[in-house]
C-alpha cells in the first residue's frame, strides 16, 4: 500500500462510518464542489503552483452523529429556519498542493527560493448559517512530502502538456503528519441597489492553528450584480474564506476582494518541524487581492478568479498571481 493511501485509510473509514450513521429521515439538498488553483497563466510555474480541492457539504441538518454536537462550540447559534431546525451542515473536503520554487529546470534547487513541496490533506468541519452570519470550524489531517504525491503529480502533468520537467524533487521537505484546527467567521450586509443591479459587503476573521499553518486573517469583499444567496466562493486556504453553500437561482455578479494574514507557522517556507530540511525566512505579513466573477445557474455554480498574492519571503524577487476556477452543483 501506498505511504498516501495507508496514511489516510483510517481517516477515510472514520468518514465513512459516520456518515453511515447519519440519519435516515428525508433529505434536504447537498452541494458538491470541486475547486482548482493554478498559475498557469502567471510569468513562471513557480511557488504556489498548483491546488486541488473536493468536498462535500453536507445535507442540512444531516450531520453524521459523531460530528451533530460540535457547532455548539461555535460562537454562534443558529436562528430557527422556515421549518423550524436550525441551518447546520457538516462539510468533508480532500486537497492537494504543491510548492515549487523558481527555477524548476535546475538539479540543486536555490537554497534561497521556496522548497519543492507538496501537501495532502482531508478535513471535516461543521458550518452554521444564520441570516447574513456564517461560522466554519474544521478539523484536518495530511501529509506533507513524497508521501503526498506532490511530485508524481506535477512531473507527469509536466510529462503530458510538454512544460518543464521539475528535476529538484530529490530536495522537497520530508514526509510529516499535519494537523490543523481552522475557525472563520463571515457577515453579509443587507443587498442594497446599484442602479439596476444589486451590491453588497461582506466582511470575514478568523484562525488557523497547526504544525502546517498558523495565523490569524482578517479582510472584506465587494459584490455588484445579480447576487443570489450564498457567502462567496470555495477556495483553497490560506486564502480569502468561500463557502460551498447556496441556494439554487440563477444570477450573474463580480466581485473584488481582499485579506491579510499574519502568518506564524508556514511549513511550506519553514521547512520540517522536527527534521533539518530546505527552508526560507518567511514574511509574517502576507495579503492577497483577488477579482472573480460567479455565474449561478439554477442549481450550478461556475467561478472564476484571479488572485495577487504579496511575497511571502524575504528573497522572493516578486508577488505571484494565479488563477482559481470552481464549479459548484446542488443535488
Amino acid at each position: 500500500m501506498k505511504p498516501a493511501i495507508r496514511f489516510f485509510a483510517p481517516a477515510l473509514a472514520m468518514l465513512w462510518l459516520g456518515s453511515a450513521t447519519a440519519q435516515t429521515a428525508p433529505r434536504a439538498e447537498g452541494i458538491f464542489s470541486a475547486v482548482v488553483e493554478n498559475d498557469s497563466f502567471g510569468p513562471s510555474d513557480s511557488h504556489y503552483t498548483h491546488g486541488m480541492l473536493l468536498s462535500y457539504l453536507h445535507e442540512r441538518n444531516e450531520e453524521p452523529r459523531w460530528l451533530k454536537a460540535l457547532h455548539r462550540y461555535l460562537p454562534l447559534q443558529p436562528a430557527a429556519g422556515l421549518d423550524g431546525q436550525p441551518d447546520v451542515r457538516t462539510e468533508f473536503s480532500l486537497g492537494q498542493s504543491i510548492f515549487t520554487p523558481v527555477d524548476i529546470a535546475s538539479r540543486t534547487p536555490d537554497a534561497h527560493d521556496r522548497p519543492y513541496a507538496g501537501w495532502l490533506n482531508l478535513s471535516a468541519g461543521v458550518i452554521v448559517t444564520n441570516g447574513n452570519l456564517q461560522e466554519r470550524l474544521a478539523l484536518g489531517v495530511g501529509i506533507v512530502g513524497p508521501a503526498s504525491q506532490g511530485e508524481t503529480v506535477q512531473t507527469n502533468w509536466h510529462h503530458l502538456i510538454g512544460a518543464t520537467h521539475p528535476a529538484g524533487w530529490d530536495y522537497q521537505l520530508h514526509d510529516e503528519p499535519t494537523l490543523e484546527l481552522i475557525y472563520e467567521r463571515m457577515w453579509r450586509t443587507d443587498k442594497t441597489a446599484l442602479g439596476p443591479l444589486q451590491q453588497q459587503w461582506m466582511w470575514h476573521g478568523g484562525a488557523a492553528l497547526g504544525n502546517a499553518w498558523t495565523y490569524a486573517n482578517a479582510g472584506a469583499t465587494f459584490r455588484f450584480g445579480s447576487i443570489p444567496d450564498d457567502y462567496g466562493v470555495p477556495r483553497i486556504g490560506p486564502a480569502l474564506p468561500g463557502s460551498g453553500y447556496f441556494r439554487p437561482g440563477n444570477g450573474l455578479y463580480g466581485f473584488a476582494g481582499f485579506d491579510a494574514r499574519w502568518v506564524l507557522r508556514n511549513i511550506f517556507l519553514d521547512g520540517n518541524s522536527f527534521r533539518d530540511s530546505p527552508s526560507v525566512t518567511k514574511r509574517n505579513l502576507v495579503g492577497d487581492l483577488q477579482v472573480g466573477a460567479v455565474w449561478m445557474l439554477s442549481r450550478w455554480r461556475l467561478t472564476l478568479t484571479h488572485v495577487w498574492r504579496s511575497k511571502e519571503f524575504h528573497w522572493q524577487t516578486k508577488s505571484d498571481t494565479f488563477d482559481a476556477l470552481s464549479a459548484s452543483f446542488l443535488f
